[in-house]
Order: C-alpha cells, then sequence, then structure tokens
C-alpha cells in the first residue's frame, strides 16, 4: 500500500528534520492508521476526517435536546414498551463480580498495558 503523502507531510510537520529511510504503513485500526518511521518513530494519523466541521457542528448542537428528550420520557411509556431500570444501579459487590467476569472472558483479548489500566479501576 502507498502511504498518502499528506500523511508524511503531518509528520515532517512534527519533525521536520526527519528522513525517510524505512516507512511502514499498517492499516489494521479501525479509525487510525501507523506509518513506522526508520522502524523507531511510530505515528498515528486518523484515518478520515470524520465528517465536515459543519455536519460535526450540527451534532453538537443537537446533544443537549436529545440528552434533555431521552432523560424526560414519562415512566409510563418506559413500562408500556417493557424497558427496566437501567442495571447500571449496582453495588461495589456487584461491580467487582462483573469486573471478574470480565477479566475471565475479555482480558484474554486485551494487551497487558490495557489489563494493568483496567486493574486501577478496582482497587
Amino acid at each position: 500500500m502507498k502511504i498518502p503523502v499528506y500523511y508524511l507531510d503531518k509528520i515532517r510537520a512534527a519533525y521536520p528534520n526527519i528522513e525517510f529511510e524505512h516507512l511502514d504503513f499498517n492499516q489494521d485500526g479501525m479509525v487510525n492508521d501507523v506509518v513506522v518511521v526508520n522502524h523507531e518513530l511510530v505515528s498515528r494519523l486518523a484515518r478520515e476526517d470524520w465528517g465536515s466541521h459543519t455536519v460535526r457542528s450540527r451534532i453538537i448542537s443537537q446533544l443537549p435536546t436529545f440528552h434533555y428528550q431521552l432523560h424526560t420520557i414519562p415512566t409510563e411509556i418506559l413500562l408500556e414498551a417493557e424497558i427496566s431500570n437501567s442495571s447500571s444501579v449496582r453495588s461495589r459487590q456487584d461491580w467487582l463480580q462483573l469486573y471478574e467476569q470480565v477479566q475471565q472472558n475479555l482480558f484474554l483479548y486485551l494487551w497487558r498495558h490495557q489489563k494493568s489500566r483496567n486493574d486501577f479501576w478496582v482497587r
């Protein structure tokens, strides 16, 4: 795969004196591409702009209204739709049991630094 020129321009802007002797390009990320320069500098670059400024602004301006509407739905409507109370209202013991389940089922797929970051929350 050919590395987009604007990626190299962004790297050059951050490191003006860099020489591109060897480049590795990884596009396996969901939202980022990675360029490894000279086997030592790792640059993670956003794959896309994720929409124009106008679209982002419109979505951001709609969030308060959405949040208000979401949290003011009458209880009767929720009951009619068979939407139960949130399961996030839990005791510390409940959260510790959930964490144990996550450790057993999910930790197998995490990297070491991700596991240690998550251990912080239960101490």
